[in-house]
């Protein structure tokens, strides 16, 4: 195994959404990367952009572990929803790490803003969470709690936009499949949305790794802005140059999991992330630059 730098962090799933910007935010700051991701063709991409690549599932601990105990950050961003025991045996092998081979090991776990279910007012990391029984967030509360147990960082993004977009994806996939101008979205007239630019939440995870007298223990909201979730499809709708005849909120439905998520509301506050971190987005909204971010979205999605 190629030896770890003074400066080093371990990205589990860093060809993700969200965990290959933080990779290269890290990298901008003159860490050593090792990124895990599934396939050849990722670690390619991993090459190209100069962090060491390491081929294999997260369940190939044999892969990984080695490394996790050398570097000084692992951070967790999988987002793996098909398998609710994944990010338990991950946060398991950590715990194993710190207590026998590398206890000033900074571990970073990817939560989410939704924990705090729909609110009719901004929610910040003193607000109470709300997961209404949903076993997606039931089960990322209970590994915050461990987390932060073992003196580990939660970061809670906000749906993430800007380059292929992430959590706003799915609006823009809304829009340029539709043909009718009628729009459905799971929510309630209203629904806010929480939102942040990749940038600027890869910031923040670099942030949060290396101020560690001030994040050790604590769980960050990484949001930037809210709006609500019917002028973001407004939005992005003018730039494809789609009419919006009406736009529909709809129930959540037992068939599609995913739509409990996409049903809660809330607007979210970073200013305990400012405070602790010195952490201040710099880039426009999606609806303030909306050009650049169709565009973005569209080169980065197209086949």
């Amino acid at each position: 195994m190629t030896s770890t730098s003074a400066k080093s962090v371990l990205i589990l799933g860093a060809t993700g959404s969200i965990g290959f910007d933080v990779a290269l935010e890290f990298l901008r700051n003159g860490y050593t990367v090792y990124g895990l991701t599934r396939t050849e063709d990722n670690a390619k991409l991993l090459l190209k952009n100069e962090i060491i690549p390491v081929v294999g599932a997260v369940s190939d601990f044999e892969k990984w572990v080695p490394i996790a105990e050398k570097v000084n950050v692992v951070i967790e961003a999988l987002a793996d929803y098909s398998n609710l025991d994944t990010a338990q045996s991950v946060l398991n092998k950590f715990k194993e790490i710190k207590s026998t081979k590398n206890p000033q090991l900074v571990p970073i776990y990817t939560s989410g803003a939704l924990v705090y279910g729909t609110s009719d007012k901004v929610v910040d990391e003193n607000t109470p969470y709300n997961v209404s029984n949903n076993p997606f967030l039931t089960v990322r509360v209970g590994l915050e709690n461990q987390y932060r147990e073992i003196g580990g960082i939660v970061i809670q993004p906000s749906f993430v936009f800007g380059k292929k977009g992430s959590g706003s994806s799915l609006y823009y996939e809304g829009v340029v499949k539709n043909t009718d101008g009628n729009f459905e979205i799971f929510g309630e007239e209203g629904q806010w949305r929480a939102i942040v630019h990749i940038t600027d939440l890869a910031r923040l995870y670099y942030l949060a790794a290396t101020k560690t007298d001030a994040s050790r223990g604590q769980v960050f909201l990484g949001s930037a802005y809210y709006y609500k979730t019917a002028d973001i499809v407004r939005s992005i709708a003018k730039e494809s140059k789609k009419d919006v005849k009406a736009i529909k909120f709809i129930p959540p439905t037992p068939t599609n999991p995913m739509s409990y998520l996409l049903y809660v509301s809330n607007a979210t506050s970073h200013q305990k992330s400012t405070n602790l971190l010195g952490w201040v987005p710099t880039q426009p909204s999606l609806i303030d630059a909306p050009t650049r971010y169709y565009n973005s979205w569209i080169n980065n999605n197209s086949n």
